[in-house]
């Protein structure tokens, strides 16, 4: 048996963190995603200013980007996880977008 393989994995503590990072990393960039998306209609049909738009955005991008911080202090597998829960969040709105055009 590979000891090198036992002794990293009960070295690293964060495995009990990583489905929940993956979990919240996907309903972080659901969210994201589709505030983004609604945002882009409403400016687009005139129902948001540009300043509230771009408030809306800085507000969304410091949510995500300290969720990303929480996530790269518990770890590089439990960031990994968090930011492909993101990446698997934009797909599914982006799949959505796409069938509701």
């Amino acid at each position: 048996m590979n000891t090198w393989l036992l002794r990293a994995a009960s070295a690293h503590a964060s495995w009990p963190l990583l489905l929940p990072g993956l979990l919240l990393g996907f309903l972080a960039g659901f969210a994201y995603f589709h505030a983004v998306w609604r945002n882009a209609r409403a400016l687009v049909s005139g129902r948001h200013k540009v300043l509230t738009t771009v408030a809306m955005a800085f507000g969304r991008f410091i949510l995500l980007a300290g969720l990303l911080f929480l996530a790269a202090q518990a770890g590089a597998m439990v960031l990994l996880l968090t930011a492909s829960g993101v990446l698997a969040g934009r797909f599914v709105v982006m799949r959505r977008v796409r069938r509701d055009r």
